[in-house]
């Protein structure tokens, strides 16, 4: 596709065809069907039920497709520390600049749309748009609604450090709201249940955000990431770091932790990912879909997701393998911080390379690293994200 999105000619079909089909599908339907009331009752709270009431208020609205026409209207940004940087090509596409000046005109919500039109035509896989909708129904509605919903002049500036404060009280309010003893009845033994807790206790704020970074600006220099994520809070808000889609994939991927359906989902019979977690709590704290993500859910999804990838790989430790990694805590401590973004970035290879490892601290074997038995695109992803990690404590954040 070329820089500036899909052709006219699917545009104009798209303004047609979905002006009517907005009117049926709505907005966050890509659950397709919510849960009887019953089932609400059990696992949704009142916040939770007047998100689905306001998506059903909200059918319909939903007239013109504009992502696909946004006019280009910049205003100027003081650049700081991100003056001077060159920008490869995924940067490129949020500031529309090969380098940054001191001063620069631009316009985010634009960028926003040509990011959003590249991700639709990574989607299409050269389908066509009438056969695309008809097994992707509310998709398309769902991508304007995360565009439209963006204002770059009312984006709340915000600091690094606050940014960190939200992700640590997403996380402590999750571990308030988790009910521990139907978590663990999930295992197979108590010896899973305490590896699991264990792990568990290597998750911070510093390790979402970590994995943000690794995500959001994928340099191989941790300074640069840890001064453009923090330019990008600050100017352009979290609501557009929340809104990018992933450019690497051709799945419904967006926001600073690239969640997909597979990582948000419930509609009351099946839960994936992070909504599985979500269901072990006194009170859901998610949307039943990954559209109507929003704010500190991200985070919220985040770790409960990384929560259910060390549940994944206790349960398939089983009790013997669990036996080997307790006995070993020191290697628990150091390699958890690694499986974390190894297991968002593909978690079967990851669970895959950690069997391997708890498998060499056996007696008589010879002790290999996490990192080691991670293939090789999987292995930069994790050491990456755990520089940024680095940069990020280590950073002193702009006073603003």
């Amino acid at each position: 596709m070329g820089a500036e999105g899909p052709e006219i000619s699917r545009r104009r079909l798209l303004k047609t065809m979905l002006g009517s089909a907005a009117a049926v599908t709505g907005v966050g339907k890509l659950s397709e069907a919510f849960p009887s009331k019953e089932k609400q009752a059990a696992i949704r709270d009142q916040e939770i039920d007047a998100l689905r009431q306001s998506d059903l208020e909200h059918a319909g609205t939903l007239r013109e497709i504009t992502f696909l026409d946004a006019e280009k209207n910049p205003r100027p940004y003081a650049m700081g520390e991100v003056a001077g940087m060159k920008f490869g090509w995924a940067l490129k596409q949020y500031f529309g600049l090969d380098q940054a000046r001191a001063v620069e005109e631009i316009d985010f919500k634009y960028q926003l749309a040509l990011l959003w039109q590249k991700k639709l035509d990574l989607m299409l896989r050269g389908e066509e748009i009438e056969e695309f909708e008809e097994h992707t129904p509310g998709l398309i509605p769902a991508i304007e609604q995360i565009y439209s919903s963006y204002d770059a002049a009312k984006a709340a500036p915000m600091r690094l450090e606050d940014y960190r404060g939200s992700a640590n009280g997403a996380i402590e309010q999750v571990e308030r709201l988790i009910d521990r003893k139907r978590l663990h009845a999930r295992f197979g033994g108590p010896r899973q249940a305490d590896l699991f807790d264990m792990c568990s206790q290597a998750i911070d704020g510093d390790l979402l955000i970590g994995c943000a970074m690794t995500e959001v600006s994928p340099t191989e220099h941790p300074k640069y990431n840890l001064a453009i994520f923090e330019f990008l809070l600050s100017s352009a808000g979290r609501d557009f770091i929340e809104r990018i889609p992933s450019l690497a994939d051709r799945q419904f991927s967006f926001g600073p932790y690239q969640l997909t359906p597979s990582s948000v989902f419930n509609d009351g019979t099946t839960q994936r990912g992070a909504s599985i977690i979500d269901t072990m709590l006194t009170r859901s704290v998610l949307p039943p879909n990954v559209d109507s993500v929003q704010g500190d859910d991200h985070h919220r999804a985040a770790y409960m997701l990384a929560l259910y990838n060390v549940s994944l790989l206790v349960k398939d430790a089983g009790e013997k393998g669990v036996a080997t990694l307790l006995r070993n805590p020191h290697a628990i401590a150091d390699s958890i911080s690694d499986y974390i973004p190894a297991a968002h970035h593909g978690s079967r290879d990851a669970r895959l390379a950690y069997q391997k490892f708890a498998d060499s601290l056996r007696p008589h074997q010879r002790i290999r690293s996490f990192a080691q038995l991670c293939h090789a695109d999987m292995r930069d992803y994790m050491e990456r994200t755990r520089d940024n990690r680095a940069a990020l404590r280590l950073g002193t954040f702009t006073k603003r």
